[in-house]
């Protein structure tokens, strides 16, 4: 198991995502012992619940993806180190008071035409955004559940 208190470089090389295929991955540094685990079908999500994957399509199985120690993680907390390309899961359970798709949107980011599900029925899209070197990763999209970096090497 990869840790991700020290810095990950997220290595993008996906097909179907072919609109940041050849894009330089940005390098990030992530907050709150997160550790770095492959997204498969089965997988955990948190540390602390028995919630898998239960559709990872297949350009991101493998992947390694950011896995909290509970699921009342909040917040994704990254900075990048470098400029580059970098991949959210988010849930579409938007709550009032956190950020919102329209925050996303204006902050750069692009909701791509795919998602992950896992074994309660959440719905997690995929969002990519160029981070300029610098930029800080900062979001809680609804109270308790935390959107997710993929490393996809």
């Amino acid at each position: 198991m990869k840790t991700a208190m020290a810095i990950a470089a997220a290595f993008l090389s996906l097909g179907v995502l072919s609109a940041f295929a050849e894009d330089k991955p940005a390098t990030l540094v992530i907050q709150d012992g997160t550790n770095l685990v492959p997204l498969t079908n089965g997988a955990t999500v948190w540390g602390d619940r028995d919630w898998v994957w239960s559709e990872v399509p297949d350009i991101l199985a493998g992947k390694n993806f950011t896995k909290y120690q509970n699921a009342h993680k909040g917040a994704i907390r990254a900075k990048a180190l470098t400029a580059g390309k970098v991949v959210l899961a988010i849930t579409e359970r938007w709550e009032a008071g956190q950020d919102d798709e329209a925050r996303l949107i204006r902050d750069g980011w692009t909701k791509q035409g795919t998602s992950l599900k896992t074994s309660d029925g959440t719905d997690w899209r995929i969002w990519t955004k160029d981070c300029p070197e610098g930029d800080i990763i900062h979001y809680q999209t609804e109270k308790y559940i935390a959107p997710i970096v993929i490393f996809l090497e």
